[in-house]
């Protein structure tokens, strides 16, 4: 995955609709703490990413990584639980949307 903006956004514009990009992208962002303009590029990576089988995985992610942006924006608990059930509905076999959403009900 690349971590500079520049890059991540030269490839963006070059095939917006790859879901790879928009979410090295959304990871950019987010590790620069602009979390609303990650959340909108993890959105993208889910929408693009679903149309296809083999990109469940990057889905799954996607929506992991935004349930985190609204957590880390504050007061979004309907919505980041809203997210993490979409999760789960989309890899159920997988634990991590599990331990993020019985972290949210702990707090």
């Amino acid at each position: 995955m690349n971590t500079d903006l520049t890059t991540a956004l030269y490839n963006y514009l070059m095939d917006p609709k790859n879901p790879d990009y928009n979410f090295n992208l959304g990871y950019v962002y987010e590790n620069m703490g602009h979390t609303a303009a990650a959340a909108s590029f993890y959105i993208r990576t889910g929408e693009f990413a679903s149309e296809h089988e083999d990109n469940k995985l990057l889905t799954y992610e996607a929506l992991l990584r935004l349930a985190t942006c609204f957590d880390k924006q504050g007061s979004r608990v309907f919505t980041t639980k809203g997210i993490l059930l979409r999760a789960i509905s989309v890899m159920p076999e997988r634990p991590e949307a599990h331990f993020l959403l019985s972290k949210l009900y702990e707090i």
